[in-house]
Order: C-alpha cells, then sequence, then structure tokens
C-alpha cells in the first residue's frame, strides 16, 4: 500500500481557509438579501396600506360630496335654462317693442276718413281691413303707411263698395314690416 504524503500541507489548509471564508460570505450575503427583501417587504406593504387608507378616504369625501355635486350640477343646468329664458324674454321684448313701433305707425297713418275693422299679422306680412269714405281715403292711408317706413311692398285692395252708409268702400291692404331683424312672427290677430 502506498501512503499518500502531503508535502504541500498549508495548500490543503489554504483551500479550507478559503472554503470557510467563501461560505462565510456568502451566508452573510444571503443573511443580508433576505433582509433587505424583508425591509422592502415591509416598505411595499405599508405604502400599500397607505394607499389603501388614502383611497378609501377619498371614495368616503366623494360619497360625502356627491349631494353637492348632484346640487352643482342642477345649478348649472337651471343656469343654463335661465340664460335661455332671458335670451327668450330680450327677443320678445324686441318682438314687442316692434309691435309697438307697427302700431304707432299704422296709428299715425290713419286719417278721419277712414276706420279699420282687423289687422293681422302673420310672420312677416300684416293684413289691414277697414272701411273709408271715398277711393282718396284709402289711397291717403296706403301713403301714409309707406311714408312711416315700417313697411314695404303694400298693395291695396277694394272689395265692396257699399252706397249706404257714410263709408262706402270696403278695403283690404297687405304690407310687409320693412325692419325684420330676422325675428319669426307668430300668426297673430287684432279685431279692432
Amino acid at each position: 500500500m502506498i501512503t499518500c504524503i502531503n508535502l504541500m500541507p498549508w495548500r490543503a489548509i489554504e483551500i479550507k481557509r478559503k472554503n470557510i471564508v467563501f461560505f462565510k460570505y456568502l451566508i452573510t450575503s444571503i443573511i443580508i438579501i433576505l433582509f433587505l427583501l424583508t425591509l422592502l417587504h415591509f416598505y411595499l406593504r405599508h405604502t400599500f396600506m397607505r394607499i389603501k387608507r388614502e383611497n378609501q378616504l377619498i371614495t368616503q369625501k366623494i360619497e360625502q360630496l356627491s349631494p353637492d355635486i348632484t346640487k352643482i350640477n342642477t345649478l348649472f343646468f337651471k343656469k343654463l335654462n335661465w340664460q335661455e329664458n332671458i335670451i327668450l324674454i330680450k327677443t320678445l321684448q324686441a318682438q314687442q317693442i316692434d309691435t309697438i313701433h307697427r302700431w304707432q305707425s299704422i296709428e299715425m297713418s290713419m286719417i278721419d276718413a277712414a276706420y279699420l275693422d282687423k289687422v293681422t299679422e302673420d310672420k312677416n306680412k300684416i293684413t289691414i281691413t277697414g272701411y273709408a269714405k271715398n277711393g282718396e281715403a284709402m289711397t291717403s292711408l296706403v301713403n301714409a303707411l309707406r311714408n312711416t317706413k315700417q313697411f314695404s311692398n303694400i298693395a291695396l285692395k277694394e272689395i265692396a263698395v257699399n252706397q249706404q252708409t257714410i263709408f262706402t268702400h270696403r278695403f283690404l291692404i297687405t304690407c310687409e314690416m320693412a325692419h325684420d331683424k330676422g325675428i319669426s312672427y307668430a300668426h297673430k290677430s287684432y279685431d279692432i
């Protein structure tokens, strides 16, 4: 039998020492990594819980503010409705002013030798019916209406002549409004 004699025992001792140092570093590194992973886990868990609490608080605040948001939306739509109503009122006021000017123009155009029976307003057309003493009175009325500049396309039509009354000529005057500002007028009829 052959016996092995180690002529370099320091090498075997050095290899064992290096192995021991390596395993010490390896175990220390594993412990440090596990420690860091545990710290990271706790940090992430804490952050996640904090975010979860913040989300719950935000959800609660949203639930608390939900009626207020509904009120704000309701008020916003009421405001829009009021603005539309204000625009409508201004439009109606403009129509009313135009109607007043038209009536004043018709009134200023009237002569003693004629009287009106009915005035009908349909969109931008006006129809006036009435009685006059003679043809000259009807012509004077048409000329007076032309001079007001409130009406255009004035046409006179004599409907009937009745010699038994003072106002012998029945007439029909049709005209258009000269100052139509794009406002749509409904059908209106006035018996006088």
